[in-house]
This record gives structure tokens, sequence and C-alpha cells, in this order.
């Protein structure tokens, strides 16, 4: 027996509200004693309306008629989008949610690469805050299982490569951070799928979720006959600092003094007291810590700031 699909003229409707629109159609389908198959013959999913074909065929339904082989099959046309009509939730594209807030960094350069500095060439200090976005992006997918290592592998880290998301693009290298991958709902052990939500943010400019501090202290290093000996910053004058000093990135100030032939100091900058109180010449530091880097992006001649790993690095590929 054929299966047979006639459009009913009877019960047609509409709703309009605004850019809300829903349309309803119907169709008396005969042989066949399966629902879905009836559909199937009726509309497609995402199928254009005969009126509008900007609304789509979206929530579809079969009621039986007159019998085992005959069926009313419904449907419902709206704007927006009806995701892929799988038959599981499983095989659905992920939903992507997507909000926006800021957050205040310092910073050493105006946004022409220009060192901001006084009228007397000396950095601003503290350096000037800016405001800078963040993106914050939630996926939400149904998975067969929810993976608990994988919440604990990705969970609050960054991308080390870059990385992919359907949807949104791709995200350079340090730009994305993981704040968690948790189910979106209560589930049972028995569940044939889970709801799991991956919430990202992200943030331009190079490596922004790491710890980025500038370079300045009140003590640094002289050498005494040879022996690196550590000592507050003054003035030619002896007086010491009473503010932290700009420091080149190896423990010196970025405006380091000198002595004259008679170890006296001579012209402008910063020096170190010693034991006896008298100033003398910065050296870099004996030894620099471990894992300390110069983070070029963010310094200039004026300053040096320094990149301190923030976040867990993982490879982001398999995330999604």
């Amino acid at each position: 027996m054929s299966i047979v699909a006639t459009q009913r003229f009877t019960g047609r409707g509409a709703v309009i509200v605004s850019n809300a629109w829903v349309a309803r159609e119907s169709w008396v389908v005969t042989g066949t004693n399966d629902p879905s198959v009836a559909i199937a013959a009726a509309v497609s999913f995402n199928a254009p309306h005969v009126d509008n074909p900007n609304m789509r065929a979206g929530r579809r339904w079969a009621e039986s008629f007159k019998g085992p082989l005959s069926w009313i099959v419904f449907a419902e046309f709206t704007f927006g989008d009806h995701g892929a009509g799988a038959l599981t939730p499983l095989l659905e594209p992920p939903v992507l949610m997507w909000d926006y807030g800021t957050t205040s960094i310092a910073t050493s350069t105006d946004e022409n690469d220009n060192d901001i500095v006084n009228s007397a060439n000396y950095p601003i200090d503290p350096s000037p805050s800016i405001t800078v976005p963040i993106v914050g992006l939630c996926v939400r997918r149904a998975e067969p299982f929810f993976d608990v290592q994988k919440m604990i592998n990705y969970g609050a880290s960054c991308n080390s490569d870059q990385f992919t998301i359907a949807g949104a693009g791709v995200v350079a290298p340090g730009q994305a951070y993981c704040q968690y991958i948790n189910p979106a709902q209560p589930y049972t052990s028995t569940a044939p799928f889970v709801y799991v939500e991956y919430r990202f943010e992200f943030m331009g400019g190079t490596n922004p979720f790491d710890i980025h501090v500038i370079d300045a202290g009140r003590e640094g290093w002289y050498s005494n006959s040879g022996t690196p000996m550590r000592g507050p910053f003054c003035m030619a004058s002896g007086n010491q600092v009473t503010s932290d000093i700009r420091l080149d990135g190896t423990g010196k100030p970025i405006f380091a003094g000198t002595l004259d032939g008679s170890g006296n100091p001579t012209g402008g900058g910063f020096f170190v007291l010693d034991v006896n109180g008298k100033p003398q010449a910065p050296i870099s530091a004996p030894t620099l810590p471990t894992g300390l880097v110069i983070e070029s992006a963010y310094s200039s001649g004026n300053q040096k700031t320094l990149l301190w790993s923030g976040k867990v690095r993982r490879a982001f590929a398999g995330i999604l």
C-alpha cells in the first residue's frame, strides 16, 4: 500500500507577534502505521513555509485518524534555528550562548605603542589601567556520559594550541580559558545521554590569562670587591627610595646611576646603599629566579613586564 500525504486547508493558522511568528499546517497521511514515517511523508524538517519561506518547519507531530493506517500530521513553522532534527540529541549540534564582561589591566604603552611617561621621560608609577573586554561562551551539547576525568584535565586551564569551536571560529594559543566542564542538569547513572556545558572565556593580546607584573622593587645588588651584596636602592645623596623603582629584568634599575673614578656617584639615576651607608653602582642579580620571563609584548625601554604562568596549559584540540 502506497503512502499518500494530502495537505489540509481546514485548521490552517498563524500567530503574528513582532518577530515571533508561528504558522501551523496539517496533512492527512494514509498507508502507514508508523507516525514517524507519516511525518516524513508530510513535511521534512526545516522545510520552508509556502507563504513565507523564511519560516521553517521545526516542531512536527502526528495523531492517529480513522484507523491504524491514517494520520493527521501537524507542523509549526517559525523563524530561527531548529537544530538538526536528529533522532537523538547525541547527533544534534552544540548550542552556543555568549556573554560579555570587562577587566582592568595595567599598561606601560598607549594604543600606538608609545611609552606612557611623564614630561621628564620617567615612567608613570603606578602604571595606568585600561579596560579590556572579556568574552564568555557556554557550549552545551548532549554526550553519552559525563566524563569526570575530562573535567579535571581541562577545567581551569588555558589552551596551549590553536583550536576551533564549531559555530565560533579559531582561537589562538593562550587566548582561551576553560572555566569548567559540568553537567547542565541532574542525571542518573542509567541516563542515555547527559547535557554537558563547557564554559570558556576569551581575551585578546599575548598570554592574557597569565600573570603580568611590572619589574620593580626597592632593593638591588652591588659588588663588594667582586662579591654580590644586597642593599636598598637610594639616590645619589644616599637617601633611600620611598617607592618601587623600575628594573631592567636583571635586577638593575632601568635608570641606574654610575660612579666616577673616585667611587662617587655621578649624574642621576639610582644606586644601592652599601653596609657603610655609601651609594654604590647597581649590578645585575647574581642569579635570576627560576621561571622568570620578560614579556616582550608588554615591555619597553622604560618598563619591563615579567610573565609568570597563571594557568595550567592544555592542548584544546580535542576538547569539543
